[in-house]
């Protein structure tokens, strides 16, 4: 279905969208992009949406300066809103900054990357980004309450909610999971005799994702340029360092069940080099000593979650072979 086809459909549905907050890409100077995520989200959408028993879903760019990805339901029909403002911010970040080219272009193994694949490298990160951002919002489609939802990616200060930060855990290992199977099948196709580390590989999703987290973190796509103080039992959504921890350690644990075997600080080391050179030193150092020194709190959390989620009927972990293949 066409992205417009697919609007106009919504547009006479019994929804809070006003016209206005419908993004038509036709005229941006990166429609390309826009229309190849629709098609890949869509499709997506559809296979979601077929194992779960769900009819009636959407999927549409907001038209906003905000960076933000949401899931809401309402009268039973389940919709994903990705701004434009955030397609265009990350790539900017990701396909047009020249000093993670730079960064990438310089390292052999990285080039060795790029002439194994037929696009720039660059955009194998806004790929990843954008595969955690759709999964991430489908699996919300699973945690309505009554029979409605409504989940924005940007975290709120709130009164705690354990149910909230599940859900937010849920959705981050999906999508997580779903860059990991990305990354699997481009390291499969790569003939043998190519002589190239798979963490090289997968250092890619999980630099993708720590960037973009590391992004919001930094206020890089807010004028409220406050740094969020550390966290554990408040908010909407778990602390941005938390989500990074358990998002990574769920990534390997993915490849390893995949028979894929990385070396996990090899891993590591590749993933915060990039955000070494993508940020500016203050911002990389403060990332690094909030992360070292809560580290305990942060992997205690983490743990505290996954023991928790497993007692949640509705999340996608406890549902996980419905999916199919």
């Amino acid at each position: 279905m066409t992205y417009e086809k697919h609007i106009e459909i919504l547009k006479k549905q019994n929804l809070p969208i006003p016209n206005s907050d419908i993004y038509e890409f036709d005229s941006s100077p990166i429609s390309d992009i826009f229309q190849s995520y629709f098609d890949f989200s869509y499709k997506a959408i559809q296979k979601f949406c077929a194992d779960f028993s769900i009819k009636e879903y959407f999927f549409y760019f907001g038209n906003t300066f905000s960076s933000n990805a949401g899931a809401d339901c309402k009268n039973n029909i389940h919709v994903i809103r990705v701004t434009n403002a955030l397609i265009n911010n990350l790539h900017n970040q990701f396909v047009e900054n020249d000093n993670l080219k730079d960064l990438l272009l310089k390292k052999s193994n990285y080039k060795v990357l790029q002439n194994n694949i037929s696009y720039p490298i660059e955009k194998l990160f806004l790929q990843c980004s954008l595969t955690f951002t759709t999964y991430h919002e489908l699996t919300h489609f699973l945690h309505k309450s009554n029979g409605v939802l409504n989940f924005h990616e940007t975290p709120r200060k709130c009164e705690f909610d354990l149910e909230k930060h599940l859900f937010e855990f849920d959705a981050d290992l999906n999508g997580a999971q779903f860059v990991s199977f990305y990354l699997i099948e481009l390291y499969v196709r790569i003939p043998k005799k190519v002589n190239i580390e798979p963490e090289i590989i997968f250092s890619i999703g999980t630099g993708s994702l720590l960037l973009t987290f590391l992004l919001f973190f930094n206020r890089e796509f807010s004028y409220d340029k406050n740094i969020e103080e550390f966290y554990l039992k408040e908010n909407s959504h778990p602390h941005s360092l938390i989500r990074i921890h358990y998002i990574l350690n769920h990534f390997y644990n993915i490849c390893s069940a995949n028979n894929i075997e990385l070396d996990l600080q090899k891993l590591l080391n590749y993933s915060f080099d990039i955000v070494f050179k993508f940020f500016p030193y203050d911002s990389y150092k403060r990332f690094k000593n909030i992360y070292y020194e809560d580290f305990d709190k942060i992997d205690e959390y983490s743990n505290f979650l996954f023991g928790q989620s497993i007692k949640n009927k509705k999340l996608l972990i406890n549902n996980i072979n419905k999916l199919s293949s």
